[in-house]
């Protein structure tokens, strides 16, 4: 039998073992992904689809893989870059020599086959690296001539051995790739100065150009191409890394001051999270029964709209009714009396987790009477405390006025007055507390917004879309305005 039981999944090591199996078995489908994340972190079966919001679980999935494609990009980004250090120090090697053998073209034709070089050019390359350092001719084999289709390879890897126009073109050549990537942090003054610097520079090389020739141009972009741009792609790829890596150290720092939060504010229960806002809310005047040790309100001081029944023992709340006209009414206005307070309605009980708005101040007032200043919002929320020598837990009720939460989560204040829910006698918003009652721990589903699973009598499960919003984030409560 599955466990049909509430199990807290700790959501951040369920995204890191989600990482470390994607990043091994990204082939594997889906249900065998999350079956052996649960095996890992020693989970009933099924307990991620019966306990985390599959909303959730597939934006997790699509945060893991994205996050394993840019390690893959950044992997290959490190390799290119490491081919082409390894290509660098092999030509500077064989160009210490004085030919080249047959053993060292095969060395070199298979290392330069890794980055796209053709076997005549990585010959000339390295020819032309030997007559920098010996001079005169060599013999490269297979008629290799560096000075092949007009272009002028000796010293191919040092820009400052190229003719005076190509140094020229070679110097303008940075500016014309990169000086438009300036930094986000860069000033409104330095992007500006960025961009006309790069405009002069594109203006210049073409003149430039036009002036020294195609050949002197064709000769610069070479070997702009194989020595500097490698060299800049690789200082990129590193400061990228480095961004990357500060940038996730941030995230986990943020995301460890996050949970501190949670915990502490759960711990304090004080606070409600707004999905919203996305920040904590702090709670207004808790109202504790009769039977709660903490009570020390007297009677006066609780709204009038509220009262607790000693006999019932529960908290009940007004419903006002200005439309039917009671027999006491009407023998009221007979005889040219005034009715007493809370005659046009009646009290009615309060489950835990209902919430409702009311006014206290105008508790039989017309709609378009009542001020948006006296309307409140008011929850029943359980509380468990523990007395006694033998730390016996008792659970009691308590309303708590959520007026600044619930205005900012659920429904503003003036929507409330407009629906006519103040004082009506209807639910306005409800809370899941099934988690925090000590007798029914089988509540629906808590979670972020999406699918609530709603338990039948029979056993079974019927799944129902539904937007929620969290009052307690991680565990607790998650509210949904009732329609």
């Amino acid at each position: 039998m599955p466990n049909k039981g509430v199990v807290n999944v700790d959501l951040p090591h369920l995204e890191e073992t989600m990482t470390d199996i994607l990043r091994k078995y990204d082939d594997k489908p889906e249900e065998w992904i999350y079956r052996t994340i649960e095996k890992n972190m020693h989970l009933p079966k099924h307990t991620l689809r019966q306990n985390v919001e599959p909303q959730l679980l597939e934006e997790m999935m699509g945060r893991v893989q994205q996050i394993l494609e840019q390690e893959l990009d950044n992997n290959n980004d490190e390799e290119e870059a490491n081919k082409k250090d390894r290509w660098d120090r092999m030509v500077e090697e064989m160009g210490k020599k004085s030919e080249l053998t047959e053993g060292d073209k095969s060395k070199l034709w298979a290392e330069a086959q890794g980055l796209g070089i053709g076997r005549e050019e990585a010959v000339a390359m390295v020819v032309a690296a030997i007559r920098k350092n010996k001079g005169g001719t060599v013999e490269g084999g297979d008629g290799a001539d560096p000075n092949r289709d007009g272009v002028d390879l000796e010293g191919g890897d040092n820009a400052k051995n190229a003719s005076l126009s190509v140094s020229i073109l070679l110097t303008l050549q940075p500016y014309l790739e990169q000086s438009s990537s300036s930094s986000p942090q860069s000033s409104l003054v330095a992007k500006l100065f960025s961009i006309l610097r790069q405009y002069i520079c594109i203006l210049l090389y073409a003149l430039l150009s036009h002036l020294f020739g195609q050949q002197a141009k064709d000769n610069a972009t070479q070997i702009f191409e194989r020595i500097h741009l490698p060299a800049i792609k690789a200082a990129q790829l590193k400061a990228q890394l480095e961004k990357d890596r500060k940038a996730a150290e941030a995230q986990l720092e943020k995301e460890k001051e996050e949970k501190e939060e949670d915990d502490r504010m759960i711990q304090q229960n004080t606070h409600l999270w707004s999905n919203e806002q996305r920040c904590w809310i702090e709670k207004g005047e808790t109202y504790h029964s009769l039977l709660h040790p903490a009570s020390s309100l007297p009677a006066e001081d609780i709204p009038p709209t509220i009262r607790w029944d000693s006999k019932k023992k529960q908290w009940e709340r007004w419903s006002k009714n200005l439309k039917t006209r009671t027999k006491a009414m009407k023998q009221a206005e007979a005889a040219g009396k005034s009715l007493p307070a809370f005659a046009k309605g009646t009290f009615v009980p309060v489950r835990a987790g209902e919430g409702w708005t009311t006014s206290p101040k105008q508790p039989e007032a017309e709609k378009d009477q009542i001020a948006i200043g006296n309307i409140r919002f008011f929850v029943c929320l359980p509380t468990t405390v523990v007395v006694g020598a033998e730390e016996e837990e008792q659970q009691h009720l308590d309303v708590v006025d959520v007026t600044d939460w619930a205005s900012q989560t659920v429904l503003p204040t003036k929507a409330a007055r407009e629906l006519e829910a103040v004082d009506s006698g209807r639910e306005l918003f409800s809370l899941d507390v099934s988690t925090l009652l000590l007798l029914d721990k089988k509540g629906g589903k808590k979670g972020k917004g999406g699918k609530k699973k709603r338990q039948r009598k029979g056993g079974t499960t019927e799944e129902e879309e539904e937007e929620v919003s969290v009052a307690r984030k991680g565990v607790g409560c998650t509210a949904k305005v009732s329609k």
